[in-house]
């Protein structure tokens, strides 16, 4: 009884700590307890199993690595001092013909012009305010430090991909550009109310973790540092419904930090996820969103080597494939991932299954572990990825997320190398 006494107290700490994380109670009845990872639970989990996460992986996956600075492991999640914009969206301007940085008479014809397959895109650097009846079938791209400041209330418009002149493309792309040894990088803009059939991506370095950039950099330390000073910064998109064809909806590349999709609807097909955080990205928000997604083979949210996110109050059905998956990749391309899928909280979300397997879960962290044929393509060096082939998923918060039909112990998977993760308050709903 004297050695069960500690863990309760730590129990009971974390109760209060994480509290306020959730309207949700606490499953005080169940008596806390640690596993030999270190891994604190308030209700029973499955361990891994060996089953893989998915089937093939596309080449727009990627991630891993050793951990961001150790200034990190003080806290969980992002710091609220470092989490700027409204969830709301009302701190939009209005992009008005007064404001001197409002689009152009001659811009905004061009941006609502059809997309031709030698016109398909529009370079925006100014305030974009669109009426609810324009249809845009250019792709818009907000590139570099110029694109910075920005925002685009869509105001219901529609961005056209799917089946037109931009197929397959990216009709919202935030990016930032090479300037001699330095990238320019776009940070602060805003984005609203757009209903956009196609898909969206945030990137840096590169546009995924095997570009040749990323994979250069990822050859020495200090690579995350750099990656995540290469990436745009606080981005966010509110209020945005996206039809996917197959490819990703919504992509952010290494590096990405500090970036949001608020108040959101996802629909359509996937070929791989709904939504990618990719290795070395960091202290981003998925709040408020429904994904309803029907993906070829692949789980709804990949948090890869993506660290210190909130996942926060989001409905996931179309769950067959898996709901959120924590893992690095190791290996992808020849990268070393440098950094870990820790220090996230997933707390407050609905899973809802209409029919289930038993395969693949809602949450699993540590999905991979090394089950992958190309973890040895990035050997020969003492970090990340290339020391370890393993996730790593520590220092995690999954709480107080409820799923339908399924009880908490098939909610959520534990791989070997998860630890010091806190589990907690996670409830079966009818």
């Amino acid at each position: 009884m004297n050695r069960l006494l500690p863990v309760f107290l730590i129990g009971f700490s974390l109760a209060l700590l994480f509290q306020g994380c959730s309207s949700g109670d606490f499953e005080s009845q169940i008596l806390p307890y640690e596993d030999r990872n270190g891994n604190l639970f308030s209700e029973e989990v499955f361990p891994e199993t060996g089953l893989e996460a998915q089937n093939g992986d596309s080449g727009a996956v990627s991630g891993s690595n050793s951990g961001l600075d150790s200034g990190l492991a003080s806290s969980y999640g992002p710091s609220s001092g470092s989490d700027s914009g409204s969830d709301s969206g009302s701190d939009f301007s209005s992009g008005s013909s007064s404001d001197p940085k409002a689009c152009s008479a001659s811009k905004l014809q061009d941006i609502v012009a059809p997309a031709t397959s030698s016109n398909a895109f529009v370079r925006v650097d100014c305030m974009l305010n669109l009426k609810s009846s324009d249809v845009i079938t250019k792709r818009l791209v907000y590139e570099g430090a110029g694109a910075s400041n920005l925002t685009l209330n869509c105001n219901n418009a529609k961005l056209l991909g799917n089946n037109g002149v931009n197929d397959g493309k990216d009709m919202i792309t935030v990016k930032s550009i090479q300037d001699g040894s330095t990238y320019s990088r776009p940070e602060n803009i805003k984005i609203s109310n757009c209903i956009v059939e196609g898909s969206i991506r945030v990137m840096g370095l590169g546009q995924n973790g095997e570009a040749e950039s990323v994979l250069l950099s990822s050859r020495s330390s200090g690579h995350t540092a750099r990656a995540q000073q290469a990436a745009p910064r606080n981005i966010e998109f509110n209020n945005i419904a996206i039809y996917s064809k197959n490819r990703v909806p919504l992509y952010f590349s290494p590096g990405v930090t500090y970036s949001k999709i608020l108040n959101s609807t996802f629909k359509g097909t996937s070929g791989s996820v709904v939504v990618y955080l990719d290795a070395e990205s960091a202290y981003n928000t998925i709040k408020n969103n429904e994904f309803n997604v029907t993906t070829k083979s692949r789980e709804v949210i990949a948090i890869d080597g993506s660290a210190n996110n909130q996942i926060i109050n989001n409905k996931l059905t179309e769950l067959g494939n898996g709901g959120i998956f924590l893992y690095r990749n190791c290996g992808e391309g020849g990268t070393i991932r440098h950094q870990t899928p820790s220090y996230n909280v997933i707390s407050n979300n609905y899973f809802y299954y209409n029919n289930y397997d038993g395969k693949l879960p809602p949450i699993w962290l540590s999905s991979r572990d090394g089950a992958r044929n190309y973890c040895e393509h990035d050997k020969g060096y003492t970090f990340g990825s290339s020391e370890s082939n393993l996730d790593h998923a520590s220092s995690n918060i999954i709480s107080n997320n409820k799923i339908q039909k399924l009880s908490p112990s098939k909610m959520i998977r534990l791989g070997g190398s998860a630890t010091k993760n806190v589990i907690s308050g996670n409830k079966q709903v009818e």
